[in-house]
């Protein structure tokens, strides 16, 4: 089978090795699985680049004025008026540019290809997806990495406004809509703008349980090189530094929580346009020395952290149930998170892990010395987390298998 997949997202989404593993998996089995698969993006570099890419024949193109290396070059703070203004304009024009290049790329690889499959990696190329399915006669495949909160703008007319092109994209004539189950309720708002049940595909992402292989000298080597106490916790977020994912709200509790508890550290695995505020925040409050950033890094090191800390923390507002938590389960962490739906499967408060309502965020200093100093509840949080994760969770060949399955039925 002949695909051309369209996607806002590179098929790594933070660099080479670094960040959701969804869409490189994806491509990477159908490939794998000796599919023609032509992926086609924007470039974060100056040119366009054409390769192939473990056998997937890459496409990272060039939009005019280069918007996209602009906006993937660093982030940009949203708490500024006129940075926040620029990042609004980016986007937008990411948005029109990438729908006509797309097309037009796509376009003059399918006479070559003549494609029997479009795949639309997020709703940003849907529209450009469709039209090449209907040109080509092939099988259109719209996939969601989660829906962000448009369920929640839904619900409100001026959301609604704001995001029509979204809600128009989901409301395109697909074969199938594949929506990671993440927590953001996707499934629910396809069914609301009337997208018919039998074509929802509601899928957790798989996980790579070879993310805990026991390693006794990774806490020791890991507090080394940050050089924090060989006898401190390690409180860790893997989560995007972003108001979505309440870091704000984390953050600028961690003085209290270092007051009740100065045997404890914290990482923060990941990067976002709220960073630059949140780290003048940490190092006017002079707790920089126990608050890490790292920075996006790659998968292999991200395992090592996860590995040194002892409990892993999610506070969401809306998805809490994604790879990163998966991964957390598999090593063995203790969680905390924000309590959603999604969660409530896997998660369950006093067993493996704790779940916080929205209202107890403002507590989360006394619930996290809690917990790090319970040692016993520690290791029964941690002990029965990892059995979760074998009970519940797919690896990403049982994933991708599921959705071969479903892409070959067409």
């Amino acid at each position: 089978m002949k695909i051309i997949s369209l996607s806002f997202l590179d098929i790594w989404p933070a660099g080479e090795g670094k960040g959701i593993p969804s869409i490189y998996a994806s491509q990477k089995a159908l490939a794998d699985r000796g599919h023609d698969v032509y992926f086609i993006c924007p470039t974060r570099k100056e040119q366009t680049e054409i390769l192939d890419y473990q056998g997937i024949h890459l496409y990272r193109i060039r939009l005019p004025f280069n918007v996209s290396a602009k906006l993937f070059a660093g982030y940009i703070r949203t708490d500024r008026f006129f940075s926040h203004v620029k990042a609004t304009l980016l986007h937008n024009l990411i948005w029109l540019f990438f729908l006509i290049y797309s097309f037009g790329w796509a376009l003059k690889i399918a006479r070559r290809a003549k494609p029997q499959l479009i795949y639309c990696h997020d709703l940003t190329p849907a529209f450009s997806a469709w039209a090449l399915s209907r040109i080509f006669s092939a099988k259109l495949i719209l996939r969601m990495y989660g829906a962000r909160d448009l369920y929640w703008r839904h619900q409100h007319f001026w959301g609604r406004v704001k995001e029509c092109r979204d809600f128009a994209a989901l409301k395109l004539p697909a074969d199938y809509l594949i929506i990671t189950k993440d927590g953001t309720k996707a499934d629910v708002l396809a069914r609301q703008l009337g997208v018919k049940e039998e074509k929802i595909r509601h899928w957790r992402n798989g996980v790579d349980f070879g993310f805990y292989l026991p390693d006794p000298e990774i806490g020791n080597k890991i507090r080394a090189q940050l050089g924090l106490r060989q006898d401190w916790k390690i409180i860790i977020s893997t989560s995007r530094i972003y108001y979505f994912y309440n870091m704000d709200k984390f953050i600028y509790q961690l003085p209290e929580l270092f007051r009740l508890n100065p045997d404890c550290a914290c990482i923060i695995a990941h990067s976002g346009p709220d960073r630059e505020r949140l780290q003048d925040y940490v190092r006017e409050q002079k707790i920089a020395d126990r608050v890490i950033f790292t920075g996006t890094v790659e998968k292999s090191y991200v395992r090592e952290l996860v590995k040194a800390s002892d409990v892993y923390i999610a506070l969401s507002r809306y998805s809490n149930a994604n790879n990163s938590l998966f991964e957390a389960m598999v090593a063995g962490k203790a969680i905390i998170a924000t309590e959603n739906e999604e969660i409530k499967e896997l998660i369950t408060s006093g067993e493996n892990g704790y779940l916080l309502k929205e209202e107890e965020l403002d507590h989360l200093p006394e619930i996290l010395n809690r917990i790090l100093l319970n040692e016993p509840a520690l290791l029964k949080y941690q002990t029965n987390v990892r059995k979760t994760a074998q009970e519940k969770l797919w690896t990403w060949e049982q994933r991708m298998a599921e959705e071969i399955k479903l892409l070959e039925s067409l």
